[in-house]
């Protein structure tokens, strides 16, 4: 078919009220939510190119809450609003509803409000080649990764996905999908549909509602759009496009992880320069000597030698904690079978040590370049973090005492969504550590997480209490000792444990919160971006 831009239509049903975001107190309904000075609605609408018709279908009772935004849009878009009878019966009933009113002979697309992607102009025109596709993602993605509740397409068994055959192209069509739920145990592989549709014209959508609806095919009670598709692939052929990246930020978790981490992250290069102009340059300690056996089966290196990827710029792991604190010394301690060579970065000194067991064994074998050292930072090789730079230099300044600085956070989105979460945890007083929970399955607003590095007053004292921890460990400790377990020992000692809040924390010390990482630095800007991306 000739390709118009300008003879096209988008269907947005939006008769949800959006019953978790009241839940945990927004005012407004989910799609005028604002990213950037864009509201959700408005972010679906601007992906498209041309000059399509969208059909916002709502009900009078949303329509109060949409109305402000709405005449906002009518002068940027071309915007119909159908309204049909309140219900809480999906999205696929609203279509359904409003049929009569919508348009029979141009192609459509239907998109959930809570969602954005990012596309090429190729893969864009290539939904107008097919009779009906769904755009699907395949592969990592950090709200999906312990989740699989979700929509998943099963491709036809002579169109299965190969990541052997990456350099040919695949038309993949459907043979079947499915609600809330994946075909396998390992959906990552699998076609998500992200909850964008197509169809060459709406008439191939009319027999297909009229059968989801009258069989009362539903999940979770509601009717879905996407279990249209089992019924439009009996006359034709469904194609799976897939897309780059995608986000689906219908509930207040996924939502407010993709406003406030997902960008935080995205803008790391602005982080790392902020934080070069503003803190002090102290000298640090930075450890490459754990096994990194949470990482091992995933990438072919030492977990500090693990490639970051932004938009502007590549890093190792250990380059970003180095980049994280500007430091006037850096002290790389590894162990035997770790070279490390950093090229770009000058007052660089490396102190191999034996293999060992925990990191505070490691620390112990690192005892002589502590000694007698003052003022420096503690640092592991895989995590850094954002914090008020002001209170930092108050503390260290000697306008309030210390003999060692902690840094605490409040858990990610991922990081709550991992399997048995454990994280040490602390409760404070003012800008005091009051008592430590090392690896803690509970977590409330009442405690911080303790983050992975410090700042330590005197190493001869730090030497102390290693040895007494470590003997301590010789006669009643089954676990492995941690560097968390320091903090304890000062506490133990009468000492004066200062901490300060992290506005942001990265922690990339396991496959998911790596991958989360590079997902978000390298996809958030294209998600918001206008129309398509080059690729």
């Amino acid at each position: 078919m000739t390709l118009s831009l300008n003879n096209y239509g988008v269907i947005i049903p939006l008769c949800g009220e959006g019953k978790r975001f009241k839940k945990v107190g927004f005012k407004e309904h989910k799609s005028v939510l604002k990213i950037q000075g864009k509201s959700m609605l408005e972010r679906v609408m601007h992906k498209f190119l041309g000059n399509p018709t969208f059909y916002v279908i709502t009900t009078p009772k949303i329509f109060v809450y949409l109305e402000k935004e709405i005449k906002y849009l009518v002068k940027k878009y071309k915007l119909e609003i159908l309204q049909v009878d309140d219900h809480s019966l999906g999205p696929a009933y609203s279509i359904y509803l409003a049929k009569s009113k919508l348009p029979k002979d141009i192609p459509i697309f239907i998109s959930y409000c809570d969602i954005t992607w990012s596309w090429s102009k190729k893969q864009f025109k290539s939904f107008f080649q097919t009779d009906a596709a769904i755009a699907t993602h395949t592969g990592f993605h950090p709200h999906v990764i312990f989740n699989n509740f979700s929509a998943f397409c099963k491709p036809n068994e002579d169109n299965i996905y190969s990541e052997n055959e990456s350099n040919k192209v695949i038309v993949n069509s459907l043979d079947e999908i499915k609600e809330k739920d994946s075909f396998t145990e390992d959906w990552l592989k699998e076609f998500l549909s992200i909850g964008l549709f197509y169809v060459d014209s709406f008439k191939r959508l009319e027999i297909p509602l009229n059968l989801l609806i009258n069989s009362s095919i539903r999940v979770a009670g509601e009717f879905f759009p996407s279990l249209l598709f089992n019924f439009i692939k009996e006359n034709c052929k469904v194609t799976l496009i897939n897309l780059q990246s995608y986000v689906h930020y219908g509930a207040p978790e996924s939502f407010k992880d993709f406003k406030f981490r997902a960008e935080k992250i995205s803008q790391i290069n602005n982080f790392l320069n902020l934080q070069n102009k503003f803190i002090p340059k102290l000298d640090a300690v930075i450890y490459t000597s754990g096994k990194g056996s949470r990482v091992k089966t995933f990438y072919n290196c030492p977990k500090h030698e693990i490639k970051i990827n932004t938009l502007s710029s590549k890093y190792t792991l250990l380059d970003l904690v180095i980049k994280s604190f500007p430091l006037s010394k850096k002290i790389i301690v590894h162990g035997p079978n770790s070279k490390i060579y950093l090229k770009n970065e000058k007052n660089i000194f490396y102190n191999q040590i034996p293999e060992t067991e925990s990191q505070i064994e490691s620390i112990s074998e690192s005892k002589n370049i502590l000694q007698n050292k003052k003022d420096f930072w503690l640092c592991s090789c895989d995590c850094f973090g954002e914090f008020d730079n002001e209170l930092f230099q108050d503390i260290i300044s000697q306008k309030e005492k210390f003999d060692i600085i902690c840094f605490g956070f409040q858990p990610t989105f991922l990081q709550k969504s991992m399997p048995n979460p454990s994280f040490t945890t602390f409760s404070f007083k003012e800008n005091n550590v009051i008592k430590v929970n090392i690896k803690s399955s509970s977590f409330n607003s009442d405690l911080m997480g303790l983050a992975g590095f410090f700042f330590i007053k005197d190493g001869s004292l730090l030497n102390e209490l290693v040895k007494k921890i470590c003997l301590i460990n010789k006669r009643f400790t089954k676990r492995e000792l941690i560097a968390d377990d320091l903090v304890n020992s000062y506490l133990d000692e009468g000492k004066i444990v200062k901490y300060i809040p992290l506005n942001h924390y990265y922690h990339l010390g396991s496959y998911p919160e790596i991958e989360e990482f590079n997902y978000w630095s390298q996809n958030f800007n294209y998600l918001l971006d206008y129309g398509t991306i080059s690729i």
